[in-house]
């Protein structure tokens, strides 16, 4: 996975399947939660739900924060989806990514 993927979380527990009927999803298929993958296997997410600390400041936060990519994948009880972009990033593209997502 390349800096500037999408990976969408479609989960299995109560509050997803509330998601998904206010936002004309549907339960137990539709997309519930999304992050974005940047550099060094990070995915950038905002969630209240997932004691990990974030890696970039090494607290536990609320709102964005910076998780393990292949963790949160081998941990997250539900369906996992990859939205590749089209074009790998540039190299100034994935620095502004980066200082983008660090600075939330």
């Amino acid at each position: 996975m390349k800096p500037g993927d999408i990976i969408a979380f479609s989960g299995q527990d109560w509050l997803s399947h509330v998601i998904n009927l206010c936002t004309y999803g549907l339960p137990f298929i539709g997309v519930s939660h999304v992050g974005i993958v940047g550099e060094n296997g990070l995915l950038y997410e905002s969630t209240t739900l997932d004691p990990l600390p974030c890696l970039v400041t090494g607290k536990c936060l609320e709102g964005v924060r910076a998780v393990d990519l292949r963790k949160r994948i081998d941990d997250y009880p539900g369906r996992v989806y990859h939205y590749p972009l089209a074009r790998p990033l540039y190299p100034h593209e994935v620095e502004r990514l980066t200082d983008t997502l660090n600075s939330m």
